[in-house]
């Protein structure tokens, strides 16, 4: 499958997310062309700060696959993961990370540093994970408008 095609799938888990009360934020984990696990971002229902989308999926990778190294996985997400979620999917050893929307596309959305940049981010800080492991690859923008659609109603992390 695609890029695209995993994307639709990201966005159906995104859809669940905001249905279970948490933001319209959803990921999968794909290996082999199979996804092996999905995640739902909801931090408020959980009681979890720490509870993002991509942060659930690398977590029920490791349980639902006792695969405690994610080397040959793509992590795609509808939004381009923030720093917490960068640094877990390099400890993972995740290889790549395809997102659609931009952190930039969510109105009030002060959490990170000015002109975040996920990709300049891995590029950073990917030696702090595994410096025998090659450069994580990013790719942004996939199905952006679709995914940005997704948060259209929500400022500073709240639906209004």
């Amino acid at each position: 499958m695609s890029d695209e095609d995993n994307m639709r799938l990201a966005i159906d888990v995104a859809k669940d997310a905001e249905a279970s009360g948490g933001a319209a934020i959803g990921a999968i984990m794909v290996k082999d062309g199979k996804v092996i696990a999905q995640g739902l971002s909801n931090p408020w229902g959980k009681r979890d700060p720490s509870n993002h989308g991509e942060i659930d999926c690398i977590r029920n990778t490791a349980k639902d696959n006792d695969l405690m190294d994610m080397q040959g996985c793509t992590l795609y997400g509808t939004l381009e993961p923030c720093s917490m979620c960068v640094g877990a999917a390099l400890w993972a050893g995740v290889d790549r990370i395809v997102f659609g929307a931009y952190a930039e596309d969510v109105a009030g959305n002060d959490y990170e540093y000015d002109n975040y940049s996920s990709e300049e981010l891995a590029k950073t800080s990917r030696k702090a994970a595994n410096p025998s492991r090659g450069k994580i690859e990013i790719i942004g923008g996939v199905l952006h408008e679709e995914c940005k659609e997704l948060l259209k109603d929500y400022k500073e992390w709240q639906k209004q």
